[in-house]
C-alpha cells in the first residue's frame, strides 16, 4: 500500500536494520558496521525485532550492543510503527548473508529510504536500479554510510528515486497486472495428466 505516514528525515542520519533477531540474519555484522562510525555523532543505528528464542544468544546480543552507544535495539514493534520508523530513516541496513526478495525493501525504498547490504542484492536492484548498494565488509558498508552522511542531497536524491521506483513496480497499483500474469501462467501450464473427473 502507498505510505500514509509522513516522510521526515531531519533526525540527522538514521540507519534501520529490521529483523527478527537470527543467525541467519547476522544481526551483531550490524555492531561491526556501528563500530567504524562511532566517531560520528550524527549517525544513530537503530535495530528493530523480536529477540532470540534462545537465552544464551540473546545473551551475548545484549553484551556486544552494550559495547556500542551509537546503537539502539528497541524489540519487535507492530508493521505501522516500523513504517513510522522508516518515514524518519535515512538508510536500511541488511547483513544477511542470503536473503530472499525482502519485503522491508519495498517497506523502505517507499519511504525514499535506500537499501545497503553485506552482498545481498536481489535481481542486482541496488546496483543496477540505483536503490542502494551491496558490500563485502562491514568496512565498506560504514564507509559508504559516512560519504551518504556527507552528501546529503545525493542521499535525498537516493530517496527519491528509491521511491520512485517502488510505488512504479511495487504498489497496488500493480496489483491488476500480476493478477494478470497468474491467470497467464496458470493457462500456460500443461495439463494434468488423468481424467480429474475420476480422481
Amino acid at each position: 500500500p502507498i505510505p500514509e505516514e509522513q516522510i521526515d528525515k531531519d533526525e540527522g542520519i538514521l540507519v534501520c536494520w529490521i529483523a527478527n533477531l537470527k543467525l541467519i540474519k547476522s544481526p551483531e555484522r550490524l555492531f561491526d558496521i556501528a563500530g567504524h562510525l562511532d566517531d560520528l555523532n550524527d549517525v544513530r543505528f537503530k535495530m528493530v525485532g523480536h529477540p532470540y528464542p534462545e537465552a544464551s544468544l540473546q545473551r551475548a546480543f545484549e553484551r556486544r550492543l552494550s559495547e556500542h552507544d551509537n546503537v539502539d535495539y528497541i524489540g519487535g514493534l507492530p508493521q505501522n510503527e516500523v513504517n513510522k520508523m522508516l518515514g524518519r530513516a535515512s538508510l536500511l541496513v541488511n547483513t544477511s548473508p542470503r536473503e530472499g526478495f525482502s519485503n522491508v525493501f519495498i517497506q523502505a525504498w517507499m519511504r525514499e529510504v535506500p537499501v545497503l547490504t553485506l552482498g545481498v542484492n536481489p535481481d542486482r536492484l541496488l546496483d543496477d536500479g540505483q536503490l542502494g548498494g551491496a558490500f563485502g565488509s562491514a568496512r565498506e558498508l560504514a564507509g559508504a554510510i559516512r560519504e551518504l552522511a556527507r552528501q546529503p542531497e545525493q542521499l535525498a536524491s537516493m530517496g527519491k528515486h528509491c521511491r520512485d521506483f517502488a510505488m512504479s513496480n511495487f504498489s497496488m497499483s500493480n496489483a491488476d497486472a500480476l493478477a494478470d500474469l497468474i491467470v497467464k501462467s496458470a493457462r500456460d501450464l500443461p495439463a494434468p495428466e488423468g481424467n480429474l473427473e475420476q480422481s
